[in-house]
């Protein structure tokens, strides 16, 4: 009974000696918490900034390629038709922001709803939206009132629309948007037309649906709350409309710098990997022969931006790094000093036929073990800490944030903190185990 009993008794004891020196706890406890504290919330900081900046490109439907090209679309289509792309969309892009809506506030500032005109000849599956780098990524549709464009509109080039969220959210705050009308180039305060000059004719479109919101219209929308918030100057708000591709023609045809892209969909996650693969051959070819050409993926824009961020990612690293190692140093200096206090039990202990490995075994213990401790309540910490940052982003400065966590956020850090009071107190650990009882008589 005695004998299964001492294993109890020594971890027991082993315990009791971790926490008896309240100095020590609390010093090697707050070195161990910053230490934690600081790569917990920079882990979190750095993958939900990352997680942000690409958020719009995983937006991006799967098995869908966006082909952008020099060539006139009877050619474009010709060298899909090639290929073998059987299914896509004809998309014209009025990069020239038409008004939707523009008014004076309270305070004198105006407000300006500018849209981006999307001509189609598909809406089923996909439809396209333009990123705050320039990248046209199509998104999954998902209606949420109405209907979208059929394939009697696209044929008949009818002056229908659909439009999102925020745009029906600012054009008709009632809620009531489905067949209503939309004006697409209105006199605007600040713009070419000023108020009071010859009335112009702007085209008139029908909303026939409202789709949800894709992660760039969300984005504009705490843009738009926090430039309301600013009162520095006038407030422009960026949308999109989507209508017929015979629409965009016919009403905008003289307008400046139209882009048109042919939007790919595959059913076929392998047929998607074989097409791919030959139109970036194509584009390569292409490039080599004066004929621009460029294949734009999900892939491709996610391995551009994590490229972009590689950067910014490996110095914020850095910089959590040497804070660990400052932080390690102190937690070294404090167990030093803890091993230089205790001489004389470690004399005893030996007095009494402890070995130099339970001599270390104990001191690594007692640091693990308050590392543990500290590591855990580091954690909590730096997530309360993030959850508090985010809170304050999106609900008081309106910036799009949100803290994304996972398993290995969480264990990480726990394991940094282990191991680095395990790495910090193996010289202490070593010194204390070749004490000799002499020494610890002299010292006494």
């Amino acid at each position: 009974m005695l004998r299964s009993a001492r294993p109890l008794f020594y971890v027991t004891h082993l315990l009791r000696m971790s926490v008896a020196n309240k100095v020590r706890l609390t010093l090697v406890g707050i070195g161990v918490f910053v230490a934690v504290f600081l790569f917990s919330a920079g882990l979190t900081i750095v993958n939900s900034y990352y997680a942000e900046s690409i958020r719009s490109v995983q937006e991006m439907s799967e098995n869908t390629a966006v082909v952008s090209s020099g060539l006139d679309p009877v050619q474009a289509k010709d060298m899909l038709s090639s290929l073998g792309v059987g299914s896509y969309s004809d998309t014209l892009l009025i990069t020239q922001r038409q008004a939707l809506y523009s008014r004076e506030m309270d305070d004198g500032r105006w407000l300006t709803l500018n849209a981006l005109v999307f001509g189609s000849s598909g809406f089923s599956k996909a439809m396209p939206v333009l990123t705050d780098d320039g990248s046209v990524v199509p998104v999954d549709v998902e209606l949420v009132k109405g209907r979208l464009i059929s394939q009697a509109d696209l044929q008949s080039g009818a002056k229908v629309a659909v439009i999102d969220e925020l745009t029906a959210a600012m054009l008709f705050p009632d809620g009531e948007s489905i067949g209503k009308a939309i004006e697409v180039g209105v006199n605007v305060h600040g713009n070419v037309f000023m108020p009071g000059q010859e009335e112009i004719v702007v085209p008139r479109l029908e909303v026939i649906g409202v789709v949800k919101d894709s992660y760039v219209s969300r984005a504009h929308r705490q843009e738009l709350l926090r430039e309301l918030g600013s009162g520095n100057a006038d407030v422009f708000v960026s949308t999109s409309v989507y209508v017929p591709l015979a629409t965009v023609e016919e009403l905008f045809s003289d307008a400046m710098f139209p882009e048109r892209y042919l939007i790919c969909s595959f059913e076929d996650p392998a047929a998607y990997a074989r097409s791919v693969a030959q139109m970036l051959a194509y584009e390569d070819i292409g490039s080599r022969r004066g004929a621009h050409i460029t294949v734009s993926t999900k892939e491709r824009l996610l391995a551009a931006l994590e490229q972009n961020l590689a950067s910014t990612k490996a110095a914020l690293n850095i910089i959590i790094l040497v804070l660990c190692v400052i932080s390690g140093i102190s937690i070294m200096s404090i167990t030093f000093f803890s091993v230089k206090e205790r001489i004389p039990e470690i004399g005893i202990r030996k007095a009494f036929g402890a070995s130099k490995a339970d001599i270390a075994f104990q001191f690594m213990f007692e640091m693990l073990f308050i590392a543990l401790l500290a590591s855990v309540a580091a954690v909590a910490a730096s997530l309360l800490a993030c959850r508090l940052a985010e809170g304050y982003l999106t609900e008081q400065l309106f910036f799009s944030f949100s803290v994304v966590l996972s398993p290995g956020q969480l264990l990480l850090p726990l394991l940094v903190g282990m191991l680095e009071a395990a790495l910090c107190s193996i010289l202490p650990s070593l010194y204390a185990a070749n004490i000799k009882v002499t020494d610890s008589l002299r010292f006494e």
